[in-house]
């Protein structure tokens, strides 16, 4: 196992950083990019992934980290989850 010496190293890091990316590809074009709340929405709740394993990073210990990154990775992820349920609905019942 490779030594992780800074959040970038992190294998979840780098997934949420593509996954942040994508978000904010698809987030550009037609409906989805002048519905400015739910677009932003979408944005933060993809980028907090990142940012959270970051700040958890710099926790005191292995159980701090854990514990830090935990509860906000699972705030975010059924944030998260009601988001992507909320763009489902609305592409649904856009006219496209």
């Amino acid at each position: 196992m490779a030594t992780i010496e800074r959040f970038e190293d992190i294998k979840a890091w780098q997934m949420a950083r593509e996954l942040t990316r994508e978000v904010y590809a698809a987030s550009k074009d037609g409906n989805f990019a002048r519905d400015y709340g739910l677009r932003d929405q979408i944005t933060r709740a993809a980028g907090s992934i990142m940012h959270n394993i970051a700040e958890g990073f710099d926790a005191e210990t292995n159980a701090d980290f854990i514990n830090v990154t935990f509860e906000r990775l699972y705030k975010l992820a059924g944030e998260t989850r009601a988001a992507v349920r909320g763009f489902m609905t609305y592409l649904r019942t856009s006219n496209r």
